[in-house]
């Protein structure tokens, strides 16, 4: 009886760390789950942890590092006009062999700012009213230059609207010890001429 019960709790134990930990066959090594995003809330926003709540790496200031950029048809832009949707790119200024990111759009109250669409390098998750950008198991080498998803903005007028990234340069010694996270913030303003404008516009027509 005693031999079964410790067998049973051996058996727990391997599929809670099976969970954990995925096994690269050909490699014959352990590796993070995590290789294909991390679990929701890991930013660094108000309120949320970053991704050191899995990784043992030191947090370090992704201003210069974190590099975000919106663009509508004509490129780049530096604000945004409701309800439309734009083209977001990540990159990182260093190129680690493996790394990793998370990312989400908030309002002055801290509320999810419109919403996002996932692309061949990302995925979209989400927890409570937020929604995240994250990294794939296809898109955390070096052989990624950038990721890239879409963000449509909110339909009504939102204010200020703020990303926080918070990317991973990992070491690729296949634990979780020695990584640097880098956590950033990218503030895009309303484009308040548009709304002047569109108001303008239907004045004149009345």
């Amino acid at each position: 009886m005693k031999k079964t019960t410790t067998l049973i709790l051996v058996a727990l134990v391997a599929i809670l760390f099976a969970f954990q930990w995925g096994i690269d066959i050909n490699q014959k090594t352990f590796r993070p789950m995590n290789s294909g995003g991390a679990g929701a809330g890991k930013t660094g926003a108000p309120g949320e942890s970053n991704c050191t709540a899995c990784h043992a790496g030191s947090v370090m200031d992704g201003a210069n590092v974190n590099v975000l950029t919106i663009s509508d048809a004509s490129g780049p832009v530096t604000t945004y006009v409701p309800g439309n949707t734009y083209a977001v790119s990540l990159a990182m200024s260093t190129n680690p062999q493996k790394k990793g990111f998370q990312a989400t759009a908030l309002n002055t109250s801290d509320e999810m700012a419109g919403s996002f669409s996932a692309s061949a390098s990302t995925a979209i998750s989400s927890l409570g009213n937020r929604s995240y950008a994250n990294h794939i198991s296809a898109s955390n080498t070096s052989a990624v230059s950038e990721w890239l998803w879409d963000w449509t903005a909110p339909s009504s007028s939102a204010g200020d609207v703020t990303f926080y990234v918070s990317s991973n340069h990992a070491n690729g010694n296949g634990t979780t010890s020695g990584d640097e996270i880098f956590l950033s913030q990218h503030t895009f303003a309303e484009d308040n001429g548009a709304s002047i404008d569109n108001h303008s516009f239907f004045s004149e027509v009345a």
